[in-house]
């Protein structure tokens, strides 16, 4: 786009943009007013596809906040008046998700995953100074979903919502601003206030859009090497309790308060530590039992390498350790006390890049999380640990891609991964189809211990002692016909093991349109 900014602007420019920066400033406040009190309401997914579905928004969405060059021709005129370029649109998609929902998930839960056509909007608006140092960014969504009921022996039938609609809801809402360097370093500090996107490591302890304060700084030390960044954040109160047994399943209150530090200890080696501290708002009574209080308090601490072994081969691995305190199980019995969270996660992965214009990779990933014996479920207080003994669970509050079809927890899971992508018409002459990338993926799930909740809420694979829970096969298709028209297509198959009680088959797919207007 062609820029409508001036190169220079003189002291009475400066006046004229500090009344709007003032103003800005009140759209931020108003707005996080507003975000207390709107809920919003998804449509019924699991937790992790949930989670899948917020990352690759979060990444398809990211060319939106950076976005370079100037003005939208909407905006020019006040671009050339204050010397901030202005850019405006909105990101749309259809998708339709389909699934043969084996015995592995409830006949009793609907899932938007089965037989939906979804419909979503999210308009946008970048203001940015012309020097990159400050950055007021808004965008907000809407998404109308249309569930098929399945109408199969045992379905839910005509009891089952058939649609969801989600009304306009802010979806981010931040203030960015860049500070120039201290005297003497060359550190750059950077500060984001308002509802925005946070994780610390690779986004398996903590990944959410939150409301609150980050503050980032890079390029310390001699070699510049060095950074870290804390934050503040409140989480949405529309987001799901991360307890389902929760009386306010639906709805949550907690604070997070955390630090990541990183440093390239060697040329190929990046090392960073960090630690998310949880503070939890929602402690409740069950509103069905005398005996049944609900509450999870974690601490995160995490560290994690990434580097490249040789130039084509990369390497990553992160171990996290969850300490904390929840609620065990409570009966007439023993009613439910005060326990500690003693759980850990680690995964590790190695990538290959071979050369050549298809650009084939390979790749392979192991991960494993704690679970806990006396667990019948695993992210809920009531079926937790027993009284007097640690909560061993692995309940983060982010995640890692572990399949289409099964899309497990990660509580009490060992998972083998192995895959690799290829852009097999980069020859072509046809730049359109130049754009095509095919990622085939295999997964082996198992159990770590006998007993104890793994992969959800799923009583089917609680009933058995053995650890075996299955395989699945993956492949992905993504096609950028133009630059702002992508074609993507999920397929993923999942064969139960001898951990099921009753074994069945499932499958996923889903086919999205995404345009960029």
């Amino acid at each position: 786009m062609k820029s409508y900014c001036l190169s220079q602007l003189g002291r009475s420019k400066v006046a004229a943009f500090r009344p709007l920066m003032a103003a800005l400033r009140v759209t931020v406040a108003s707005c996080m007013a507003l975000l207390a009190s709107q809920p919003v309401v998804y449509a019924q997914m699991s937790d992790e596809e949930l989670r899948r579905e917020r990352m690759e928004t979060i990444e398809a969405l990211q060319s939106t906040e950076n976005i370079s060059g100037g003005s939208s021709k909407l905006f020019g005129e006040l671009g050339r008046r204050t010397g901030w370029i202005f850019n405006y649109g909105a990101a749309s998609s259809i998708s339709w998700t389909g699934g043969d929902n084996g015995s592995d998930r409830s006949y009793a839960v609907s899932d938007a995953s089965e037989h939906a056509m979804d419909y979503e909007v999210k308009p946008f608006i970048n203001v940015t100074t012309k020097d990159r140092k400050s950055k007021f960014y808004f965008r907000a969504t809407t998404k109308y979903t249309s569930t098929a009921k399945n109408g199969r022996p045992g379905s839910p039938g005509a009891g089952t919502r058939g649609n969801n609609y989600i009304e306009p809801t802010v979806d981010m809402v931040y203030w960015e601003k860049e500070f120039a360097p201290k005297a003497g370093s060359a550190a750059k500090r950077k500060m984001t206030i308002g509802r925005q996107f946070a994780q610390v490591g690779r986004g398996i302890a903590f990944a959410l859009t939150a409301d609150g304060l980050l503050y980032d700084v890079t390029g310390l030390g001699k070699k510049k090497k060095g950074e870290y960044k804390w934050f503040l954040l409140q989480q949405n109160h529309g987001d799901d309790n991360i307890d389902a047994s929760s009386a306010g399943s639906g709805r949550t209150k907690r604070f997070f308060y955390g630090i990541r530090g990183k440093y390239a200890v060697l040329p190929k080696w990046k090392a960073s530590l960090y630690t998310v501290y949880v503070q939890d708002h929602n402690e409740e009574q069950s509103p069905t039992s005398a005996f049944q209080k609900h509450m999870f308090e974690p601490q995160y601490y995490g560290h994690v390498g990434e580097g490249r072994i040789t130039k084509d081969l990369q390497y990553w691995y992160e171990a996290i350790h969850e300490r904390g305190r929840t609620y065990s199980t409570g009966t007439a019995a023993r009613p439910s006390i005060k326990v500690n969270i003693r759980a850990s996660m680690l995964t590790t992965g190695l990538k290959y890049y071979f050369s050549g214009d298809l650009k084939p990779t390979v790749f392979a990933e192991f991960a494993q999380a704690s679970g806990d014996p006396d667990a019948t479920s695993s992210n809920s207080t009531s079926g937790g640990s027993a009284p007097g003994t640690n909560d061993s669970r692995f309940n983060p509050f982010g995640g890692l891609s572990m399949g289409l079809a099964l899309s497990p927890t990660l509580t009490n899971m060992k998972i083998y991964k192995i895959g690799g992508s290829i852009k097999p018409f980069a020859r072509s002459v046809s730049r359109s189809l130049q754009d095509i990338s095919i990622q085939p993926e295999y997964y082996v799930y198992r159990r770590r211990l006998g007993g104890g909740g793994a992969a959800g809420n799923d009583a089917q694979i609680q009933a058995t002692s053995t650890n075996r829970i299955g395989d699945e096969i993956d492949l992905s298709i993504s096609w950028r016909q133009m630059s702002d028209l992508v074609h993507q297509l999920k397929w993923g198959h999942f064969s139960p093991g001898s951990a099921y009680s009753s074994q069945s088959s499932e499958t996923y797919w889903k086919y999205k349109i995404a345009i960029d207007l």
